[in-house]
């Protein structure tokens, strides 16, 4: 009986323990990290206080909540019962303070703490919690949580975070980082990241944004942000992003960026962000940047990526990003740019250079690419180019680049050119080239470089670099240099090209020439030209029988008889006839 009784006792003790609900388990293992959680009872509804924890609650009354204590008092469903409850009844102003002091309150240390217990869970959980946030709080509510954000971000702020980053981590600690998301999140994430982002960030408020904080930023700012990334990576790091993103972005995206972009960055952006890199970047900054990427990057990696570049984008690509620079770029850009090269440029900073890199470049690099440039080269592309730049290009520019180069190069510097290009291309490459480049012009487009040339090269300036090289060279030097040229110019598709151009001249052509020459070359030059070349009147005879190679005699005599007009003493109309009578 006894015995009976302690059965019955322990089955209903049993199946009392078995009809239990079964204590779920406590958020253990959070680490034991101290976040400023003041005004965060006040946010909690009076309703959700009555169900949490004791053990939780009573925590809250100091303004400072451990997340170790916290979380093993607290079971994942209390946990989103808060979540919900702080989400639906707490404004986003509360919500943001609530934020914006917890991280305040964080030292480096704590940072770490929670970034190795976060590296606890792998990309996709990342993924998971963060598509569960909106069964939280409301999507406007983010939203207006992140405008509250942008708004009240100050230089301030952005300068406070760059310092405290600066301060306490290095590049061990952002490695790590780096490895855990590249282990841990693909290009699906990616685009999966963007496309978020392109849809609920405002075009508007994120320009906003950049323009308050852009105008603050100073040039020290980006320098201790430079001096922070060049001491902390170097040329292992560089192989890695690129090897991350050889693996996960493809042209695909490189198209879709770019489409988006331009659809989302209107020119003032673009304005905007190359008149802020032509403020803060000056020469130094520019060499210093130089100086770590000889360091770091190879010639290879030139190559990799120029490879790279050329299996995955083609001409429509090319075509795509010139045109938007076409409809795009104005005047005024143009003239910017112009000033900050030559304001940051040095002549020493050109030879430098030239001289460091004249000995990376083979004649078979600048083949494949001149090979390539040839191949996705139309003629409607230099079309396009040329009506850009006779849009765009002045006289003026044109009488400043030359005043320019007059001032800061010498014959040494072209004798340098020159060598370097005889040394790096055999005489029958260049004339390749070359043949190749005038077979791929027209007459009509001769006839507008020439119309161009007429309209915006001062008359002046070509008398000052004709003096120039008249009182630097004598005419028998010119000749036998011109002489040498031969192996390099491809003659026979010259002449043709010639013959093309003199054999479409109209009257009008001709008589246009010939009021050209004359307006701007007085009888003195001429007979100053004359004489320095030696030319008699045997010479004038042989370059108007020249000269009919290529224009029809009518024409010949055409040109004569106009120039006849403004230099009546040379007698310019017999010499044409009698050169000609026997053609």
């Amino acid at each position: 009986m006894r015995s009976t009784g302690l059965i019955i006792t322990y089955s209903l003790f049993l199946i009392g323990a078995l009809a239990a609900p079964v204590k779920e388990a406590n958020l253990d293992g959070l680490p034991s990290v101290n976040v400023n959680a003041a005004g965060l009872k006040a946010d909690i509804s009076a309703a959700e206080l009555k169900v949490l924890p004791s053990a939780f609650t009573s925590q809250l009354n100091g303004g400072s909540l451990n997340l170790a204590k916290a979380g093993s008092a607290l079971t994942p469903s209390d946990a989103k019962s808060l979540a919900k409850d702080l989400g639906s009844n707490a404004s986003a102003q509360q919500l943001q303070t609530l934020g914006g002091q917890a991280l305040k309150g964080l030292s480096a240390q704590d940072v770490k703490q929670l970034a190795a217990w976060g590296s606890k869970y792998n990309g996709q959980q990342l993924i998971s919690f963060a598509k569960a946030v909106p069964q939280y709080v409301p999507s406007s509510k983010i939203k207006q949580v992140g405008s509250q954000v942008s708004q009240k971000a100050t230089i301030q702020n952005v300068r406070a975070v760059g310092n405290f980053v600066g301060k306490n981590f290095n590049g061990a600690d952002a490695k790590q980082v780096a490895s855990y998301l590249a282990k841990n999140f693909n290009s699906a994430d990616l685009k999966a990241g963007a496309s978020f982002a392109a849809t609920h960030i405002n075009a508007a408020s994120a320009r906003t944004l950049a323009k308050s904080l852009g105008s603050q930023v100073t040039s020290n700012d980006l320098a201790a942000v430079a001096k922070w990334g060049t001491s902390n990576f170097n040329r292992a790091d560089v192989n890695s992003a690129a090897a991350f993103l050889a693996k996960n972005v493809k042209p695909n995206d490189v198209r879709a960026a770019a489409k988006a972009a331009g659809q989302k960055l209107n020119t003032d952006d673009v304005r905007g962000l190359v008149s802020y890199a032509a403020k803060h970047y000056n020469a130094a900054t520019v060499k210093s940047a130089a100086t770590w990427a000889k360091t770091n990057i190879k010639s290879t990696d030139l190559k990799a990526v120029g490879s790279w570049a050329k299996a995955n984008f083609n001409a429509n690509d090319a075509r795509a990003v010139a045109n938007y620079a076409q409809t795009k770029i104005t005047r005024a850009d143009v003239t910017n740019v112009a000033n900050y090269v030559a304001k940051n440029v040095k002549p020493a900073d050109v030879r430098k250079y030239a001289s460091q890199y004249s000995g990376k470049i083979n004649a078979n690099n600048a083949k494949t690419a001149a090979t390539f440039v040839y191949a996705n080269t139309k003629p409607e592309y230099i079309a396009g180019a040329a009506k850009f730049a006779a849009k765009n290009v002045k006289s003026s520019d044109v009488k400043s680049v030359v005043n320019y180069v007059r001032a800061n190069y010498n014959m040494n510097d072209a004798k340098a050119v020159q060598s370097f290009v005889t040394k790096t291309f055999t005489p029958q490459q260049i004339q390749s080239a070359l043949t190749s480049l005038v077979q791929a012009t027209n007459a009509q487009d001769v006839r507008s470089a020439a119309t161009f040339a007429a309209k915006n090269v001062n008359p002046a300036d070509v008398k000052t670099a004709v003096n120039y090289l008249g009182k630097q060279y004598q005419y028998s030097t010119i000749k036998n240099a011109a002489g040498n040229t031969k192996a390099y110019i491809p003659t026979a598709q010259l002449k043709t090209l010639a013959t093309q151009v003199g054999h479409t001249l109209s009257n009008q052509d001709v008589i246009a020439v010939a009021n050209y020459i004359g307006k701007n070359v007085s009888p003195q030059e001429l007979q100053s030209m004359e004489s320095y070349a030696g030319m008699q009147d045997a010479g004038m005879l042989s370059n108007i029988k020249t000269l009919s190679q290529y224009m029809p005699v009518s024409k010949v005599l055409l040109l004569t008889a106009e120039l006849h007009k403004f230099y009546p003493s040379r007698n310019l109309k017999s010499l044409a006839q009698e050169a000609l009578a026997n053609i």
